[in-house]
């Protein structure tokens, strides 16, 4: 696949400044290359549609917006109905060790990245049908990114990944731009801003695309903007009508 191979030519030609452990991480690629072809055999590389839909609510939105949160408050409720849940994030546990490194990279390496958190983050999807996933980000975060940076609306031309598993409900949380910055620099105390975050808060521009990335060209008939300004307990309640109107 052709993130793997963008992935593996970068660690290649960058031995020398790759900080990270290079042999772990080319095993995490190869594991992801032999997990895809597995899935993908005698399947003209295209999931079926019954392997597509996952029991996932994918929690999207600007850095700030509360999908922390809101992801432990939809946990909570969900053990108090007695269901079965599990919280996950993009990038997962394992690439974590190299997000430092990769952010620091040009646009095109940095999705591959990304990429490659979705494609190990959809595995776990396809493997959890007993349990609702709460995700903390996924493939439109990293699209709506890297769309915000081209700057013709003629361009965007966005469709789902065949080789994605796609969340049940993803819902992309809005909240006021004020409140935004100021939960931001509350948590700037335990968490360093990352330099997107800086971006959101100085480029308007940029902040805007995004929004309109998220709200009109994610190719989701599933998707649902919330609003985010009010009570955490509410919005959970909310997105778990839209989870029982999916039968899940």
């Amino acid at each position: 696949m052709e993130i793997l191979q963008i992935l593996r030519n970068h660690i290649v030609s960058n031995k020398p400044s790759f900080m990270c452990n290079d042999e772990i991480f080319s095993t995490i690629l190869n594991n992801i290359e032999k997990q895809l072809i597995t899935d993908l055999q005698g399947q003209n590389n295209e999931l079926h549609y019954d392997q597509f839909i996952a029991r996932c609510i994918d929690l999207e939105g600007l850095d700030g917006c509360g999908k922390s949160t809101l992801a432990n408050e939809l946990q909570k409720q969900l053990n108090i109905r007695g269901q079965k849940s599990r919280l996950l994030s993009t990038p997962p546990s394992e690439l974590l060790p190299f997000r430092s490194y990769f952010d620091t990279q040009p646009e095109s390496i940095r999705r591959a990245f990304y990429n490659l958190g979705n494609l190990i983050v959809s595995f776990e999807l396809k493997n959890q049908q007993d349990t609702i996933i709460i995700l903390d980000r996924y493939w439109p975060s990293t699209i709506a990114y890297q769309q915000a940076k081209i700057i013709d609306n003629n361009q965007i031309n966005i469709s789902w990944p065949n080789y994605l598993v796609q969340p049940a409900v993803i819902v992309y949380i809005y909240v006021d731009e004020a409140e935004r910055c100021r939960r931001i620099t509350q948590r700037s105390v335990l968490i360093p801003v990352t330099v997107e975050e800086k971006q959101l808060a100085e480029q308007e521009a940029f902040r805007n695309r995004l929004d309109f990335i998220y709200r009109n060209h994610i190719p989701s008939s599933h998707l649902h903007v919330i609003d985010g300004n009010r009570a955490t307990n509410v919005i959970a309640n909310d997105i778990l009508n839209l989870l029982s109107e999916q039968n899940l």
